[in-house]
């Protein structure tokens, strides 16, 4: 028995022969058309919706736009009283959020609200192993690890002499009202003993800030930072590094690192020679990483000693 032959394609559905029914045309020339209109969106490029003004600023700065950490060119490491503030408040003047403003928009920071598209960093995310703010954390003392991405670092370094006496009258001037003992000798030293007493004890002093300088650049003898600037000469490097980074828009106003005022009178001439020697051992790396010169005290060396309630501390004096 001989089994029907199949009907020819034609017949039953659209085929490509000639006898081609009127209704298979029309499907066919369907989808033709639709297949130009897509080559023709593809080659052409349809334009999408304008960037806001933000995003073309940011843009213009030289920022890669999306991710507001992992997709910046450089990132800032704010070391406490090197200027840091000044930094990011002008950096936030051209939709850039270092230090502080990944997390506030408030203050300096507040001009980042025109950046819609600049998200705020959760703290959580941000957990310091030393007691701090995230913003002042050395990047290699994150829980996480670093937190900066593939992004290059820099950060700005200062004389450790005149650093820890700008740490005295910042956290004199963060009290209620600031003592009339602040220019006395005597209050300057134990304050500034106290301080590095804390340090050597628990990492830091009062509210997070004391954290040598060396911790942020360094970690187990290997720098951990890109670029470091020495505030000394941040009018030339630091425009410098911006430039490179096509970011020299951000102008810093270099009036504004100048924290201190004129009723601040004391500095690196009023230190004890037992407060010389607390502070020579707390910045012992940073003179030798940074080039800085260390004032050595008059005769031999000999040996320090603080009580701290638990025994002795040993503080070297060289």
């Amino acid at each position: 028995m001989q089994h029907p032959q199949p009907r020819r394609q034609h017949e039953a559905g659209c085929g490509a022969r000639a006898t081609m029914p009127r209704r298979c045309f029309f499907r066919v020339a369907s989808w033709a058309l639709t297949v130009a209109l897509l080559i023709k969106d593809i080659t052409s490029g349809i334009p999408g919706p304008a960037p806001s003004k933000g995003m073309q600023q940011k843009n213009q700065t030289g920022v890669l736009p999306g991710s507001n950490t992992a997709g910046q060119k450089i990132e800032f490491v704010h070391i406490t009283k090197s200027g840091g503030t000044s930094v990011e408040s002008a950096a936030a003047n051209h939709g850039v959020d270092w230090g502080v403003c990944k997390f506030y928009r408030d203050k300096a920071c507040g001009p980042l609200r025109q950046y819609p598209h600049i998200h705020k960093q959760n703290l959580k995310d941000w957990v310091c192993k030393i007691t701090t703010h995230p913003w002042h954390c050395p990047p290699s003392q994150f829980e996480s690890g670093s937190l900066y991405g593939t992004a290059k670092t820099f950060a700005v370094v200062r004389n450790p002499y005149n650093r820890i006496v700008s740490e005295y009258y910042w956290a004199k001037s963060n009290r209620a009202s600031r003592s009339k003992l602040h220019n006395d000798v005597n209050h300057f030293n134990e304050w500034v003993q106290e301080a590095l007493h804390q340090v050597k004890k628990s990492g830091y002093c009062y509210k997070g800030h004391c954290i040598p300088s060396n911790r942020y650049t360094h970690d187990k003898g290997k720098q951990v930072v890109d670029h470091i600037l020495k505030l000394e000469n941040i009018t030339t490097e630091l425009p410098a590094l911006l430039t490179h980074y096509g970011l020299e828009r951000i102008q810093v106003d270099h009036n504004l690192l100048r924290a201190r005022t004129a009723n601040d009178l004391l500095n690196a001439r009023n230190f004890t020679r037992q407060t010389l020697c607390m502070v020579n051992s707390w910045a012992k790396l940073d003179f030798q990483y940074y080039g800085y010169k260390k004032i050595v005290p008059a005769g031999k060396n000999y040996l320090l000693r603080q009580d701290d309630g638990n025994g002795y501390d040993v503080y070297w004096c060289d």
